[in-house]
């Protein structure tokens, strides 16, 4: 189960990682390919210490040790800056190449097991490396009495086992190595940040993430839905042929099937936060169970930012709020054609400075019963849940619940949100919990938790339905009440509304 949740993570965010990691493969690359070209000269070099006091016929474990000592103080001294100034001297190259340069590019190498030892120098020109090699064996050798202040040593003790040999090509740098290197830092710096989001960002990233955050999967998931205005964004009208339209319409077996005692004929859409796009769940998910035969009542009892009417290009001169003010009123004609067979809408009306007085008090339970003989199936677009009190005096009349919450973007939609100072903020798990939660302290009935804006979702059904679009023969809307069903409206299908404004839900 541990590999399959590694395997899950990954793959979720394959995306970053291939990003960051081809990001950091090129920079890498191009770095590497404005350094300078080394090329290294290379000598064997043996440290022949039978001489002087080593010469012992029968050597004790301290000589041994001794003679250890001694190579390993040949191989520093041929690096300090005493013999490297005076070959830089003797070559001339003293304004050419400085002392600190030529520090660094020399080094030595033991071979283990042996006496012997590689001695190694880098530099930007192939025959100077070679001739630089060869000159600080040579220093070496003519100053060791001196360096190694050994005047028993009757002839150096450094013996040339292979003279000098120059690489043909550069050895620094190395390009395949350090653009590999490169690439595997661009990996695990999107590994941590992926990890790092995962862990501090709370927000649910689809239905798989929220049955591993909350126990439970949604409902349904809706992807992002685009538009420029609330009409635009009605795609049960505008894309009848679109997934997400089909998936709206999919609610009829949701509404049908679900366990109560008496058929489901009113359901509250609200969510925990403000932009979780319950507006639009409810304008879209009542236009799709009217195409299903049924007579839908859709209610805007959003008092304080009411939005619904934007959807269907209406005017909210009058709505709810009125229609409790009167309590004599006929609730017919206050129920507005929308254009959708079998689909009348009940505006909020004038923004009430009272709002939660007016949704709690008898008036409004009496208009309850009112509705239920205009409609088979009654929606109310509400408040969010935890905001205010609204939603939560409409679910003691409610048969059922529909809580709706907006996912985090995967892939580079993810990456393009981030970036972005104009998006709606997702629904944090604890946020979506707690609405559980004071949902089931009020005993309500759940009816499961629809996800707005799941990014790749059911790419094999968009080219299914692609194909649908392409079969349809295209015939000019009639615009007129009654029309058949997944026929829409002319305003609509251009995406316009004479009444249409923004909208933050």
């Amino acid at each position: 189960m541990e590999l399959k949740s590694y395997l899950r993570f990954v793959w979720r965010w394959l995306w970053l990682i291939v990003l960051l990691g081809a990001i950091a493969g090129v920079i890498g690359s191009v770095n590497v390919s404005q350094k300078t070209l080394l090329y290294a000269s290379t000598a064997k070099l043996l440290v022949n210490q039978d001489q002087g006091r080593f010469a012992a016929p029968s050597p004790t474990l301290e000589d041994l040790r001794a003679r250890e000592r001694f190579s390993l103080t040949v191989m520093e001294v041929m690096q300090t800056r005493t013999v490297l100034a005076e070959v830089l001297t003797n070559l001339g190259l003293e304004q050419e190449l400085p002392l600190g340069t030529l520090l660094s590019r020399v080094s030595t190498e033991p071979m283990p097991g042996t006496e012997v030892f590689t001695l190694e120098v880098l530099d930007t020109d192939r025959d100077r490396a070679k001739l630089l090699t060869a000159e600080i064996i040579q220093v070496f050798q003519l100053r060791e009495r001196d360096l190694l202040d050994n005047p028993f040593a009757q002839a150096s003790s450094l013996i040339v086992v292979e003279q000098p040999f120059a690489s043909w090509s550069p050895v620094s740098p190395n390009i395949a190595r350090d653009t590999i290197l490169a690439v595997v830092i661009g990996i695990l710096l999107a590994l941590v940040i992926a990890f790092l989001r995962d862990y501090f960002d709370d927000s649910l990233g689809g239905g798989g993430d929220m049955e591993r955050r909350l126990g439970t999967a949604p409902l349904a998931e809706i992807g992002t839905i685009k538009g420029a205005t609330p009409a635009a964004r009605l795609i049960t009208r505008s894309d009848p042929y679109a997934p997400d339209a089909e998936t709206y319409r999919m609610f009829r077996s949701y509404v049908d099937s679900f366990p109560s005692e008496q058929p489901l004929h009113t359901l509250v859409v609200t969510s925990p936060d403000p932009q979780a796009g319950k507006s639009i769940t409810a304008a879209n998910l009542a236009v799709a169970l009217a195409q299903t035969g049924r007579r839908v009542v859709l209610v805007d009892a959003d008092l304080r930012k009411p939005s619904l009417h934007d959807y269907f290009g209406l005017s909210n001169d009058t709505g709810l709020s009125t229609l409790l003010a009167s309590e004599s009123a006929s609730v017919g004609a206050y129920l507005r054609p929308t254009g959708v067979e079998r689909l009348r809408l009940l505006a909020a009306g004038p923004t009430s400075l009272q709002p939660a007085q007016l949704l709690g008090s008898e008036a409004f339970a009496a208009l309850l019963g009112r509705l239920r003989a205009e409609a088979d199936l009654i929606i109310f677009d509400t408040p969010s849940l935890l905001s205010v009190v609204d939603a939560s005096l409409l679910v003691e009349h409610a048969d059922a619940t529909l809580l709706v919450a907006r996912a985090t973007p995967v892939g580079p939609a993810w990456l393009g949100r981030l970036l972005s100072f104009r998006h709606a903020p997702s629904t944090p798990a604890p946020l979506l919990s707690q609405a559980f939660e004071q949902l089931q302290q009020a005993r309500a009935s759940i009816l499961g938790v629809l996800l707005n804006d799941v990014s790749g979702q059911r790419r094999h059904d968009l080219r299914y339905y692609s194909k649908l679009r392409r079969r349809q023969t295209p015939v000019r809307p009639r615009v007129a009440e009654g029309e058949a069903e997944g026929k829409v409206t002319a305003a609509v299908n251009h995406g316009a509304s004479p009444l249409a404004s923004k909208t933050g839900d």
